[in-house]
């Protein structure tokens, strides 16, 4: 805060470089094909980000935690879209919103070098087509996939797009290009 002499009030201090900075989001939201598909998630791809582990169960033997390594895409948004808030609430997103969606199998083999290329930013639209079964009573999200031909410079969308890259866990360093994609899909219970 700074005072105004001249009239006895305080406010917040206004540089010259003010409009320079570009604000780093940390409310971030989370597209649950599940709760979303009503709208296809459409943005920039900026990242593919590790994930905090997530529990998957506990071991019968150990009573020991069983915790998986997860990733999930980043995307800007550039059209208002349905995602989870970090109460667990469905609500509409304005453009300009960050939102993580999870590296599923299918995304992951699609998107993950758009999402990591170094020099440039796609503008992609997901869209949940078909939910299909799998073994042991899971099932599965398959998406319609789009991008835009010309891609953004990455540098244009400032840290977001180069901060946290994403990282090697333990379970993927034999498989350095490949990412650890989230095998359970649909849990209401991905962390922030």
């Amino acid at each position: 805060m700074v005072a105004d002499n001249a009239t006895g009030t305080t406010g917040p201090a206004v540089y010259a470089d003010d409009s320079e900075f570009q604000e780093i989001a940390t409310e971030r939201f989370m597209y649950n094909a599940d709760k979303c598909k009503e709208t296809p998630l459409v943005g920039h791809l900026l990242n593919l980000l590790p994930m905090p582990p997530l529990k998957t169960g506990v071991d019968p033997s150990t009573k020991q935690p069983i915790m998986r390594d997860w990733s999930a895409f980043l995307i800007r948004t550039t059209r208002p879209v349905l995602a989870i808030n970090r109460d667990k609430q469905v609500a509409m997103v304005p453009p300009g919103s960050e939102v993580l969606i999870p590296a599923t199998y299918e995304l992951q083999q699609f998107v993950t070098k758009a999402a990591t290329a170094p020099e440039v930013c796609f503008e992609v639209r997901i869209a949940p087509s078909k939910k299909i079964p799998l073994d042991h009573g899971q099932t599965m999200w398959l998406y319609k996939l789009a991008a835009k031909r010309v891609p953004n410079p990455r540098r244009a969308f400032g840290l977001t797009a180069v901060l946290a890259p994403h990282q090697l866990t333990a379970a993927s360093a034999s498989a350095p290009n490949e990412p650890d994609v989230a095998s359970a899909a649909g849990s209401d219970d991905i962390p922030f």
